[in-house]
Order: C-alpha cells, then sequence, then structure tokens
C-alpha cells in the first residue's frame, strides 16, 4: 500500500513544482532515495538484528524514517497546479506564497509574495470538468492508447521483476548451488543507485522512449544469460547487470507514466495504469516459485521474452514528453494524443 501511494502521489506532486526542463531530472533524484534506503534496511540488518528476526527488523527498522517522512510532510505545501485546476485560487495563492518565502539552499532568487498568476478564460474551462468526466475520459479514444500502453508496459515489468527477484536466492541455491549473501545486495542496490545517475544524464537528452527500449531490451539480455551455463562470479556480474537495467525501466516508467496525463487526473490515471502491475507482482512471484524445482530455466527464458515484448510495446509511444510542457486539461492532452508522431 505505501509503494502504491508513492507512486501514485509523489512524483506527480514533485513534477508540479519543477520547470519542464528538468522534470525527469527531479523524478530521478525522488526515486535515488529508493535503493539508498534499501542499503540502509541491508545494514540496518546487518548491525541491529544479527539473528536475521524478520518480525524485530519489520517492526524497528522504518520508525527513524517514518518520522522524518513525517517531519517533512508538516512543511510541504499542497501543489498549486493541482489547486488551480480544482479552481482552488485562494488555497493556490497560499501554497505559492509558502514557496516563494522560503529561502533557497543554493544560490539567490527573490523572497517574498508570490507574483499573480493570471488564469486564461480556456483555463478557467477546464476547471469545470468535473473528476467523473476527467477519469471517465481516460477511457476514450485518445487517451485510451496512452493508458493501454502504459498499463502493459507497468504490467510486464512489474511482474517480470517481482517475479525473479522474489525468487532469486532459491534459484541461485536450486540451479547454481550457491547461497547469496546478505551482504551482496550492497553490491545490486549500488547499481540501482548508478543507473538512477545514469538515466539523471540521459532522460532529458536521449529522451523516456528510447531509455526504456534499452531498459527492458538490456533486462531481458542480463535475464536470458541467468540460465546459461557460465562462473558463479560472471553469473553475479550478470545479476548485478539486471539491476542496474531494470532499475532504468522503473525510473523511467515513473516519469512517462506520470507526466503523459493531465493534471486533472494526472494521480487518478496512473494509479489504473499500476493497477494490473501490482496484481502481477502478486501472481507471477506464485508461478515462478511454483516452477522452481523443475522448469526454473524454461520459465526464466520466457520471462526474458516477456522484456522483449516490452521493449516492442515502448516504441508504440506516440510521442516524446521530454521537456514538453505538462497538460492541465484532459481536453488539451486529448488534442496532443491526436497530434503527429514526433
Amino acid at each position: 500500500m505505501g509503494y502504491g501511494g508513492n507512486l501514485v502521489i509523489s512524483y506527480p506532486y514533485m513534477m508540479e513544482f519543477v520547470s519542464d526542463k528538468i522534470r525527469g531530472l527531479a523524478v530521478c533524484v525522488l526515486y535515488i532515495s529508493w535503493p539508498l534506503c534499501s542499503i540502509f534496511v541491508i545494514t540496518y540488518l546487518q548491525v541491529f538484528v544479527p539473528d536475521n528476526n524478520w518480525r524485530v527488523a519489520y517492526a524497528t527498522a522504518p520508525l527513524f524514517p517514518s518520522f522524518l517522512a513525517f517531519l517533512c510532510l508538516m512543511q510541504m505545501p499542497e501543489s498549486p497546479r493541482w489547486l488551480l485546476m480544482q479552481g482552488l485560487k485562494k488555497d493556490a495563492r497560499e501554497a505559492l506564497d509558502f514557496v516563494f518565502q522560503s529561502h533557497p539552499l543554493i544560490g539567490r532568487v527573490h523572497v517574498g509574495k508570490a507574483p499573480d498568476v493570471v488564469v486564461s478564460k480556456e483555463e478557467e474551462a477546464k476547471v469545470d470538468e468535473s473528476l467523473w468526466d476527467a477519469i471517465g475520459s481516460v477511457f476514450t479514444p485518445p487517451l485510451l492508447s496512452i493508458w493501454l500502453i502504459c498499463t502493459i508496459l507497468y504490467t510486464l515489468h512489474a511482474g517480470v521483476c517481482n517475479g525473479f527477484w522474489m525468487w532469486s536466492i532459491e534459484f541461485y541455491q536450486m540451479q547454481k548451488h550457491y547461497i547469496i549473501p546478505l551482504g551482496f545486495n550492497h553490491v545490486t542496490q549500488l547499481a540501482a543507485v548508478a543507473s538512477t545517475i545514469f538515466c539523471m544524464l540521459l532522460v532529458e537528452t536521449v529522451g523516456r522512449r528510447a531509455l526504456l527500449v534499452i531498459g527492458f531490451t538490456l533486462s531481458a539480455i542480463t535475464l536470458f544469460l541467468q540460465t546459461q551455463e557460465m562462473s558463479i562470479p560472471a553469473s553475479l556480474a550478470c545479476l548485478v547487470g539486471l539491476e542496474f537495467s531494470a532499475t532504468i525501466g522503473w525510473v523511467v516508467l515513473a516519469i512517462y507514466m506520470t507526466e503523459v496525463f493531465p493534471t486533472k487526473i494526472r494521480g487518478t490515471a496512473a494509479g489504473f495504469a499500476c493497477f494490473l502491475g501490482r496484481i502481477a507482482s502478486v501472481v507471477l512471484p506464485s508461478v515462478f516459485g511454483l516452477c522452481m524445482r523443475d522448469s526454473a530455466y524454461p520459465v526464466t527464458r520466457v520471462f526474458a521474452c516477456t522484456w522483449v515484448f516490452a521493449a516492442v510495446v515502448a516504441c508504440a509511444i506516440p510521442y516524446e514528453t521530454s521537456q514538453m510542457s505538462l497538460q492541465d486539461g484532459v481536453h488539451q492532452s486529448e488534442s496532443r494524443v491526436r497530434g503527429p508522431v514526433q
């Protein structure tokens, strides 16, 4: 529940505060907290829970990060962009004043009251769209194709990632007769950090579509290599490569699925697109676990082919969203989808 809420809320929130030129970079900075926190939890388990009592770790490890997050949340204003789209001009003004009255950590900027925001008649008309009309528009032809692509990509990626990684330790024990040490997770999470930095450098220049194709293709290759006969160090190197490439998919999907929908329904539409992916994250690990002893290699190859299919679907993304302005009203997004492929 926590991760699902994070995906649906935190990424749109971040995007609606930053400029279009650094939108992808900002989400990458936010995403890097995931592998860093994983490193924290693994270290916490090794240092403070030496007997590997998962109940104790589960109950105590989140205490400090959750408390810190609560303190930060108390200082966070609501998104002015979202407030304006809900017709709450006074609240939007207060949120903007809060932002403009804060002092920067680096450099010099204007500190004081926010400038007036002039809302055009066209923007005013978008406010009149009811939430249910906006949600229903996701399933109309212009936005439906985008929603289907996002749903397919997220379902395939989430299902395969969770299916293999949940059983990776048992996979190595049964198929390669090797026990992966707990400390090796530090290496894979550092690979995820490196992958996120890689996305930071390229997401605004190479673009979302190309990076998704690269990430899914590399994931398919590195997963397929897990079924080949090779030395344990070489196999573990492929496992690190799998974490690197799979993280590209996670990062870029978080960016694209959030920015491609209009402000009016951004969180809701992205949540709908993630829904089947969460189901696949339960079903595919169960399938992989049932096939572990007798047919682990064939199932792993099927999973690798699934990522190949995801790369093909990513090629069908109708237009690149890198550095394009966020859309606020549903009709604005519909006109963009109908436009020529860029």
